[in-house]
């Protein structure tokens, strides 16, 4: 084996990474937590402190619900099956086909009949559905929302905006141009400490439509 990096996550059983280390790793793997089974590729994102980061799901599922929700850069589902088993149905958007594959799968070992994943860019989704969720729930990057997404969601008028950031400023930067544009106002906030002892911070806010 010949590369430069490896990335690796462990399962319950057995580790997977990218690229496969033949003899010690596998193309994937399944992690458990809160109850539920995560089908997750070597090459794919998990948090690593599951502690934690089941309690952030917990937190926003006892604060959002409704019929319909879209779970935008949804990767392999956490969110939609942590946080989101309050609503009926759900749309998880995500521009890589292999994590919407593993979402697929993840929704139909868990019995999420009503979910299903869509492969696209975010603002692409956001522009051309003609569906009317009742929250959006954003899980970017660290670089945060781009302009046109920001503007799609602030023109969206969905009654309740979730968003998780692992960079305080982009967060701050972008729930602000929401609030503003959008004409949201902020229902809830909260912080999870998932790596102690380093600078990283996970901000959770939920915001909600004003009514005129």
């Amino acid at each position: 084996l010949h590369c430069e990096s490896v990335r690796v996550i462990d399962g319950d059983i057995v580790m997977a990474s990218d690229p496969v280390i033949s003899g010690l790793t596998e193309r994937k793997t399944v992690i458990t937590e809160g109850g539920i089974g995560f089908n997750v590729s070597g090459s794919g994102f998990f948090q690593g402190n599951s502690a934690v980061s089941v309690e952030i799901g917990r937190w926003l599922a006892g604060r959002i619900s409704g019929d319909l929700v879209f779970d935008i850069y949804g990767g392999q589902g956490y969110l939609s099956l942590i946080a989101c088993g309050n609503f009926t149905n759900g749309i998880l958007v995500e521009s890589s086909e292999t994590m919407v594959a593993y979402a697929e799968k993840n929704f139909a070992v868990n019995e999420r009949h009503g979910f299903n994943a869509i492969c696209s860019d975010a603002e692409d989704f956001l522009r051309q559905t003609n569906k009317r969720p009742d929250c959006i729930v954003l899980d970017p990057p660290r670089v945060g929302l781009s302009e046109r997404v920001r503007v799609a969601v602030a023109e969206s008028a969905c009654p309740s905006v979730a968003y998780v950031s692992c960079d305080p400023v982009t967060l701050a930067r972008d729930v602000s141009a929401i609030v503003k544009h959008g004409g949201y106002r902020i229902k809830a906030t909260a912080v999870f400490d998932l790596y102690p002892q380093t600078h990283h911070l996970e901000s959770v806010i939920i915001l909600e439509k004003q009514k005129r």
